[in-house]
């Protein structure tokens, strides 16, 4: 215990150190025959496209026990960034600096906002 404590003391200590972190990306990819598109603006927010759920279902399965979701929005949040999910064009959900959901924090999920409406718009345009 004592360990982790110090373990989490030297990560407190350096936040203002990892708030200034730059994250540039532009990075095409492909999952299950699907292009994933992942970039950045160079500082505080990353967007991830993807075209269907059939794609979000496999990358959450590639990233299972890898990338804590419980998690995800908090540790973003300790360092400035936001990660926003896009669906089919809308945004489904932001993790980090800029969430706030009262749902997922409610269920314990951090700095963590989901568009309830946009996702139950996608699914019901999907059923049709």
């Amino acid at each position: 215990m004592a360990r982790c404590e110090s373990r989490l003391e030297t990560l407190m200590s350096r936040m203002p150190e990892l708030r200034g972190i730059e994250i540039n990306a532009d990075l095409e990819c492909e999952m299950d025959g699907h292009s994933v598109h992942i970039r950045s603006d160079g500082y505080r927010n990353v967007v991830c496209l993807l075209p269907d759920a059939r794609t979000l279902f496999g990358l959450r399965r590639v990233l299972r026990g890898r990338i804590p979701l419980r998690t995800l929005g908090q540790n973003l949040s300790l360092i400035g960034h936001t990660l926003d999910v896009h669906l089919a064009g809308k945004l489904i959900a932001r993790f980090g600096h800029d969430a706030d959901g009262r749902l997922p924090r409610i269920l314990g999920f951090r700095s963590t906002e989901l568009k309830l409406g946009q996702i139950v718009s996608l699914a019901l345009s999907r059923a049709t």
